[in-house]
């Protein structure tokens, strides 16, 4: 029996070197696994450049570069990126730390194994840690935060030096993280993580990374009489840039109706933000590591350009999320949209088969996810008024009158 380790939805055996994704092995270069099994042996510890060198590359003069490239293998084979890591996160000129939970694992090889030099081992993962969760659930986990942006929402700081309004700024906090919940397009951080930072100095960068978020949201609230001041900014964690910041003044006349008014600005200005650095982000990608979520934003950005190309361009970016994520109910939906306006603005002809199609991919999103407000919008947009007499609607999906 050998001992090895699992994080995400890999498996690491430390005796023989040898990565796992599934069933199926990862290759790696014998100095690049030796610098992961020197990182995954010290998880959550930075690991400097010099204590690297002088374990892998013992009694030999290198020089960084020899590490670099190790370190940009190991992340290609685990399909980690150097400015979102979810496994390996740099440390600029002092080394590297391992961020992804590591959990202890053992794994046998049966005798039939070693007498069939063309099958693949049978790895049987024994979880020992107990309080660990399943690979499976580990992979569905690691799946989906690769796809959707993670929004951490700070406590936002009482400047008015009144601790009797500490449960009016305790309360917009609380109401901004229900509020961006409520879009399916994030993932927000729950309420009980982030306010661990409450009453704490920190940098909105670093509780960021902290809390594994892509983006932050961080603000104050004053309050002098009558009169209130709130000020709020959303932060690009990876770069520490900071998007959008605005500042609200009221009249403190009914502080529930202040507060949800406030709210409702401030989390309806987040959303688009974030979807449009996205948008940005999946257009600098190489296409070799996209995935569905990756695809959705491109064929958004050309969805937005209304022009028939791109048009034709955000469909097929659309169904090519769709094949990669089958249960992405806002590509289903938006592909609808865009199979309707195809045929009521652009060049397209309206049939029986397109709007059969469109309809389809509508309700598809829908059932999928019956609580987002944009599937539900791709249900009505196939009841846009038709393009002179060119769009003969089927009888069996008859616009109400």
């Amino acid at each position: 029996m050998e001992r090895g380790v699992v994080f995400g939805s890999y498996r690491f055996d430390r005796s023989s070197g040898r990565l796992w994704s599934g069933k199926r092995e990862v290759r790696l270069t014998p100095k690049a696994t030796a610098v992961l099994g020197e990182l995954v042996s010290r998880a959550g510890e930075l690991v400097t450049k010099e204590e690297l060198l002088g374990s892998v590359w013992k009694n030999t003069a290198v020089s960084d570069d020899a590490l670099i490239s190790c370190v940009q293998e190991i992340r290609k084979a685990l399909a980690d990126k150097a400015r979102q890591p979810r496994f390996i996160e740099t440390r600029h000129r002092r080394g590297y730390r391992f961020i992804a939970r590591v959990s202890e694992a053992a794994t046998e090889h049966t005798s039939a194994d070693a007498r069939s030099p063309g099958r693949a081992p049978d790895n049987r993962w024994t979880v020992l840690d107990p309080d660990a969760a399943r690979p499976a659930t580990i992979e569905a986990r690691d799946s989906e935060m690769r796809g959707r942006p993670t929004v951490a929402v700070l406590p936002f700081t009482n400047v008015s030096g009144d601790t009797d309004e500490e449960y009016f700024t305790e309360g917009i906090t609380q109401d901004i993280i229900t509020a961006l919940s409520k879009h399916r397009s994030l993932l927000v951080i729950a309420r009980n993580s982030t306010f661990a930072f409450k009453g704490r100095s920190v940098d909105a960068h670093r509780a960021g990374m902290d809390l594994g978020a892509d983006y932050v949201v961080d603000g104050s609230v004053a309050k002098s009489g009558q009169r209130l001041r709130i000020r709020a900014r959303l932060i690009e964690v990876d770069v520490g840039r900071q998007l959008w910041a605005e500042r609200y003044d009221r009249h403190l006349e009914d502080v529930f109706e202040v507060q949800d008014d406030i709210t409702a600005a401030i989390a309806a200005r987040i959303e688009p933000e974030v979807g449009s650095v996205e948008r940005l982000r999946a257009e600098r990608k190489s296409p070799e590591a996209f995935r569905a979520w990756d695809f959705f934003h491109l064929g958004m950005k050309h969805f937005y350009k209304s022009a028939v190309e791109d048009n034709e361009e955000a469909q097929r970016l659309l169904r090519r999320a769709i094949e990669l994520d089958p249960t992405l109910a806002q590509a289903h939906a938006w592909l609808s949209y865009a199979i309707v306006l195809s045929m009521i603005y652009f060049d397209a002809d309206p049939d029986d088969q397109r709007l059969n199609a469109a309809v389809m991919l509508a309700k598809k999103g829908v059932d999928l996810d019956d609580q987002d407000a944009v599937t539900h919008f791709g249900m009505v947009a196939r009841c846009l008024p038709e393009r002179r007499t060119r769009v003969h609607w089927p009888s069996s999906n008859r616009r109400p009158n």
